[in-house]
């Protein structure tokens, strides 16, 4: 079963760039290094530059929990956690339609 999620967050200002390089190495390393890792976007909001969305989608748990426990996302979540302004927002959903 394929398991949607997301991640919204948002970073303070004069972070911005340190948070889009850190962003950029984590989507990367998912894309290449995680093959049950189906699809994994970062979004930045049109109005508000340190606002993202992050899409992202598993074949199964276990692809979900290997994700979850990688080092890329340990290394991830020591630099990005320094640079929010408040928390990340993870949520899972349930495909109902679309194409």
């Amino acid at each position: 079963m394929t398991i949607h999620m997301t991640a919204r967050f948002r970073v303070r200002p004069e972070v911005l760039q340190q948070a889009l390089y850190a962003i950029s190495d984590f989507v990367d390393h998912a894309q290449v290094h995680e093959p049950g890792t189906l699809t994994y976007d970062s979004f930045q909001e049109f109005g508000d530059p340190c606002a993202f969305l992050h899409v992202f989608s598993f074949a199964d748990e276990a692809a979900e929990d290997a994700h979850r426990v990688s080092d890329a996302a340990g290394r991830f979540a020591d630099v990005i956690d320094p640079l929010l302004d408040g928390g990340m927002e993870f949520t899972r959903w349930e495909r109902f339609a679309g194409k």
